[in-house]
């Protein structure tokens, strides 16, 4: 086909999936498979059972060294020597002051 006429053709696919208030491939915006909102409650907290060991699970270990490295940075930045030209003028004037 021409280009226009696949635009054409694209237009009116487009406008019969509108008319119809459906989405151009039909499918609908809830899937119809979704299984069980939310686990079975088993008596545990968190559904962890405490006798097994602790799992850590893939987000943990970067998140943890992101806030420790983000504490550290911090406390070292405390202590950075003050170069701000306002510190250097207060200096200034706090030893010629008579």
């Amino acid at each position: 086909l021409a280009p226009t006429m696949q635009r054409l053709q694209l237009a009116k696919t487009v406008q019969r999936g509108l008319v119809r208030g459906t989405a151009v491939r039909g499918i609908s915006a809830t899937p119809k498979n979704r299984g069980p909102a939310t686990d079975e409650p088993n008596g545990w907290l968190f559904g962890k059972d405490p006798s097994k060991p602790w799992e850590s699970e893939g987000w943990e270990v970067p998140y943890y060294a992101a806030v420790g490295a983000t504490f550290i940075t911090w406390v070292l930045m405390q202590y950075r020597p003050q170069t701000s030209i306002k510190v250097w003028a207060y200096e200034q004037v706090q030893l010629r002051k008579p």
